[in-house]
């Protein structure tokens, strides 16, 4: 079982080689989550500008003034009541 070539480890030196090695390279764990936080910071950042744009704001359309002729229409139907009425007489 044990030859005399093989070399018994110290338990130190396994837990020391585990922990110096590179476990998981370009996508480990320690490089992914810096990544996800700052996606995280940037969208939070940009729903936080976002939400200070009040949407019931009206939009105003411009238009250079003319000279014209106004012409108002009105149609109804129906009898017309007057809303204030004055008794005049002596």
């Amino acid at each position: 079982m044990n030859t005399p070539d093989t070399q018994n480890p110290k338990p130190g030196d396994t837990l020391k080689k585990l922990l110096d090695r590179n476990a998981g390279g370009l996508f480990s764990l320690r490089s992914i989550l810096p990544a996800i936080a700052l996606i995280v910071i940037v969208v939070a950042g940009w729903w936080f500008y976002r939400s200070g744009e009040d949407k019931t704001t009206p939009r105003y359309e411009t238009e250079a003034a003319t000279v014209g002729m106004l012409v108002v229409k009105v149609s109804a139907t129906g009898n017309l009541q007057p809303t204030n009425t004055v008794d005049v007489g002596s």
